[in-house]
Formats: structure tokens, sequence, C-alpha cells
């Protein structure tokens, strides 16, 4: 009998370090990030810059990008970038839309996340510790002279559920506009870590576990759609294209119902995932500065 415990024991333990290692493998490949060179220049549109550099807030990890003021520093908008994106993300065209944005008046901080283009870092922890990337954009602008009444997120894709948590812990934001935000990182990777099987949700639970432990990243914290109640009273707007095929746009709709009585939604027929500028720039300015201008003020 005693035998029979043993090789019990050992057979249930050689299947828990399977269970563990597989698991280490799906964390690990979740943090692996290309990282692609920063393309085109603010010089290259002859866009008045700056080359800046700052910390992540609380950490000595350094993020470069750059800053594009528009005469005297009163308002100002950061840009969150996607998952595997620089600063001037060539889906977004986001160094178009920075310069339209100073043409409304608005400043605008351009900045690679950690592990993208020139900024430090060796992984993504797919939207955990970005915050603290955010986090330290924001403060860096503050430290301009900026109000923080007067600064605004707009963020994409991965960008934009971190900027939805962000201001879910930072009061002093008055409004973000997300564009094709996903509402549940621990759904997503329930559908898209292991293809064509749904993972159990213990198991995603269990994933976010080891990718804390192991690989610094806690994916059980970016879940924007359970954030969005700590946003509100303050205003949110939710873009995204119809014909998204990487994050649906139903997962925006998702987000805007959560945040009903605060929330707007503009889905954009037929553009593709942070397609929407790159579809109908002009209306893509005049509805995001104008949003900004009706809830960006300094108390």
């Amino acid at each position: 009998m005693f035998m029979y415990v043993l090789v019990f024991a050992a057979v249930t333990a050689a299947g828990a370090l399977v269970v563990l290692g597989a698991l280490n493998y799906l964390a690990w490949s979740r943090t692996q990030v290309e990282r692609l060179p920063v393309w085109q220049h603010p010089s290259d549109f002859n866009i008045l810059h700056q080359d800046v550099a700052f910390p992540a807030r609380g950490e000595r990890l350094l993020l470069r990008g750059w800053y594009l003021p528009a005469g005297v520093d009163k308002r100002c908008v950061i840009l969150v970038q996607g998952e595997g994106h620089h600063r001037n993300s060539p889906g977004i065209q986001a160094l178009l839309l920075a310069r339209d944005l100073t043409v409304r008046g608005y400043s605008v901080l351009l900045f690679d996340l950690r592990a993208r283009g020139e900024s430090q870092g060796a992984r993504t922890t797919a939207g955990d510790r970005e915050r603290r990337d955010v986090l330290g954009a924001l403060d860096y602008v503050v430290g301009r002279g900026v109000p923080l009444g007067c600064v605004g997120l707009l963020g994409f894709s991965l960008g934009a559920a971190v900027a939805i948590l962000v201001a879910s812990r930072e009061p002093g934001l008055r409004a973000v506009v997300s564009d094709s935000a996903f509402a549940d990182l621990l759904e997503d990777l329930r559908h898209e870590l292991v293809p064509g099987i749904t993972l159990p949700r213990f198991l995603v639970g269990m994933l976010s576990a080891v990718g804390s432990l192991f690989w610094g990243a806690k994916f059980g914290a970016v879940r924007p759609i359970r954030a969005i109640s700590d946003v509100a009273p303050r205003p949110l707007l939710f873009i995204h294209g119809t014909a998204d095929d990487v994050i649906s746009p139903q997962q925006s709709r998702q987000l805007a119902a959560a945040a009903a009585g605060h929330s707007e939604l503009w889905l954009v027929e037929g553009a593709g995932h942070v397609g929407a500028y790159r579809s109908r720039p002009p209306e893509y300015v005049e509805r995001v500065a104008g949003f900004f201008d009706r809830h960006l003020r300094a108390d």
C-alpha cells in the first residue's frame, strides 16, 4: 500500500510540474514583444518638438518620446500606444494625429512604453506595469506646468485599456478617450492563448499568478471592465472600428454600457483595428478634440 501511495504522489507531483511548466511558458510568451525601430520623426513633417525622457513612476526605468508643444503649455494629450507599437505606430499614424491635435491647441506627448521603441525594459507586462509608464508620463507633463485637470489620455488597443486603469486610480484626470480597447484581459487569454481551446477560468487565474511570480506581469490586474466604475462620473469616449478583426467592437460596447451615463461611443463603419483616424482624419480630430474641449479644465 505504501508503494502505491508513493507512486500516486510521484505521478501527482509530476503532473503538477508539467502544468506549472506549461503555465510558465504561456506566461513567458505573453511577455515577449518585438522591439521595432521608431520610424519617421517630427522633423519629417516640420513639427515643432522636443526629444524627452522620463522615468516610469516608482521605477528607474527610462522612457523616451517626443513632446509637441502647442504654444503655451495649457492643455496636453498623452498618446498611449498599443501592444507591439512604438510612439509613432504606423497603423494609427500617431505622429500625424498628434500634429492635428496641436493645431487644435493641445500639446501632445508621444512616448514608447517599456520594451518598445527607444525606451528601456526587456519585456511587456500586458498592461500591468505599463500603468506605471503612463503615470510617469503624467508626472512629466504636470512637471512642465500643465495642470492635471488639463491633461487627457488617448489610448489605443492595449494603451486604451491601460488608460482606463490609470484613470480609475488617478482621480485628478478629467477625461479619457479609448480607441479599440479590450474589456478583460483574462477573458481574452482564455480564448487566445491556446488556439481552438477555451481555457477554464481557474487555469487563467493560475496563469496570472505565475506571470506575476516569475515575470512581473499580473494579467489579472488588466481588466478595464472592472475599473470603469472607479472612473465615474468622469467622462470617457469609446471609439472602435466595426471591421476590427483583432478586438471585437463588442468589447467597446460592453465598456460603454458599464460606463452608462458618463460615456460616449463612436463606432466607425468599416474601420479596422485602431484604424479610425486613418479612415476619417478630420472627423476623428473633431470628435476627440471636441470631447477634450468640453471636459479638460484646471480647477
